[in-house]
């Protein structure tokens, strides 16, 4: 949208219109319908592009300029712009140019000839957002930053009042949601919801889990759906690049020593700490944006803004400082309803959980019963395991998998001791040959399967009677408990 855009000391036919900045700059653009400006014997300011201040949105960019113009301390006031911009103006006879807190459509700049351009050249060098730019000199100042020292939960509430009302400049405009199931997107239609209505819903990742969520967003907030393959018609689109901070916060650079000193020096980062420099780092040459600025819609992520910049980079970055959840939270509780990662509403999931927690409860009852069974073994020398459950009566031991729910990692053991060398009799009742080699049977060593033992085999026991079966495969049903059914008799 604004890589049309160029200040040198030389007209230039190459773009539509221009302005006279001083006798030596002249500012060439191509669209005169997002150029605003004003204009005084001693004050001059430009802006390319749109803006809007956090703190109170106007849905007019000329009166958000204005209020800029007659700011008593419009430098500050700079530091609560959102927007995609490019800002021009003049302080006692000298012109300065910034850009919005991350420069969404990348500017580069040749000191030596005083040059600056919205036109990809990697011979000069890329403008770096933290740093304001004298016009008159090509020369950089670092842009001041206030200093953090204040508590998690304070600082997600100063975010929190910064994005609240950011919806409001947009009341009268169309936009479209560049949407994928996450946190970020649901913070960012917590923040944008008030005006949703009748917007667009672009699913630019088609997966199954996208479109799930992107339905109940459309159904929800009476939107528009448009698919990954069809054509945006909004003025401007959203995204969340700036609200997955830790990512800019934890990813490492690939930096020679000498690289980043260069660096640190180009753009006079005085704080030395190798966090600054990764982030800055990564906010200049990696951020996504720079590919969206190349659209034909104006981008807008609700976290650039340099006030709000400044508070996350500067922050410890503790494990509870969280204002995505807090944004949701407070701005559109009901948001989280719904669970993005899996596409289910809490009802739904509430309706699983009921049915689990009963679930649960039976196993439960199950589970004591079978311990006071297990126990009544053991006092008889019959020892076995607790996914095992059954009867003991007249020396006859009868087993089955305690539970329909087999797995085929599951060992079910039984230890018979007898008190005298004898007979015993083991059978089982699966008359299924097709099927038999599904549960595997081991009596003192020597596994077969299942069937071995239809019928009944009579066992010489000198002393104990170890038994052991698996399942060879994960099973849910009451016939395949029954499967696992074995009786054990002692004859003598």
């Amino acid at each position: 949208m604004l890589t049309q855009f160029e200040i040198n000391t030389q007209d230039t036919q190459r773009f539509k219109f221009r302005k006279q900045l001083n006798d030596n700059l002249i500012v060439h653009y191509e669209n005169e319908d997002i150029m605003y400006e004003l204009k005084t014997d001693d004050k001059h300011m430009l802006l390319y592009g749109y803006a809007f201040d956090v703190r109170n949105p106007e849905t007019d960019i000329n009166k958000t300029l204005e209020n800029l113009f007659h700011s008593q301390n419009f430098r500050q006031d700079l530091h609560y712009l959102n927007g995609q911009f490019y800002f021009i103006y003049k302080l006692e006879n000298e012109y300065f140019f910034c850009s919005d807190a991350v420069c969404i459509s990348p500017v580069y700049i040749d000191p030596s000839n005083k040059q600056l351009t919205a036109q990809s050249n990697d011979t000069f060098k890329k403008y770096n957002s933290q740093l304001r730019l004298n016009l008159n000199t090509f020369e950089y100042e670092r842009i001041p930053e206030p200093h953090n020292r204040l508590k998690n939960v304070r600082t997600e509430r100063i975010i929190l009042d910064l994005v609240k009302d950011q919806y409001k400049y947009f009341e009268d405009k169309s936009l479209a949601i560049n949407f994928r199931a996450n946190n970020m997107n649901k913070a960012l239609i917590s923040i944008l919801s008030p005006i949703l209505r009748g917007n667009e819903l672009y699913v630019r990742d088609d997966t199954e889990l996208n479109k799930k969520v992107a339905n109940s967003m459309v159904n929800e907030f009476h939107m528009n759906l448009v698919e990954h393959t069809e054509k945006i018609s909004a003025t401007y689109l959203t995204n969340t690049h700036l609200m997955d901070f830790k990512k800019f916060l934890n990813d490492d650079l690939d930096l020679t020593e000498e690289k980043s000193t260069e660096y640190i020096e180009t753009y006079l980062l005085n704080d030395s700490s190798r966090r600054s420099l990764v982030v800055e780092y990564h906010l200049l040459n990696a951020l996504r944006y720079h590919e969206d600025a190349k659209k034909d819609q104006f981008v807008y992520d609700p976290f650039n803004v340099r006030m709000i910049q400044n508070r996350i980079y500067k922050h410890d970055n503790k494990d509870s400082f969280d204002p995505i959840s807090r944004i949701i939270k407070i701005l559109k509780p009901m948001l989280n309803y719904y669970d993005f990662s899996t596409a289910e509403t809490l009802q739904k999931k509430y309706k699983q959980l009921k049915t689990e927690n009963k679930n649960l409860k039976k196993q439960l009852k199950e589970s004591v019963n079978n311990y006071q069974f297990i126990q009544e073994l053991h006092d008889k020398g019959i020892d076995i395991s607790t996914n095992l459950d059954g009867s003991y009566s007249d020396n006859a031991l009868v087993l089955q998998p305690a539970s329909i729910n087999i797995s085929k990692n599951e060992i079910f053991t039984v230890s018979y001791k007898k008190s005298k060398p004898g007979m015993m009799i083991v059978e089982t009742f699966f008359d299924n040959p097709r099927n038999a080699d599904r549960i595997q049977v081991t009596v003192n060593g020597k596994t077969t399967n299942v069937s071995e033992y239809l019928g009944g085999k009579f066992i010489n026991v000198e002393d104990l009677l170890d038994i052991s079966m698996q399942y060879e495969r994960d099973y849910n049903a009451a016939s395949w408990q029954k499967a696992g059914k074995i009786r054990i008799s002692e004859i003598d």
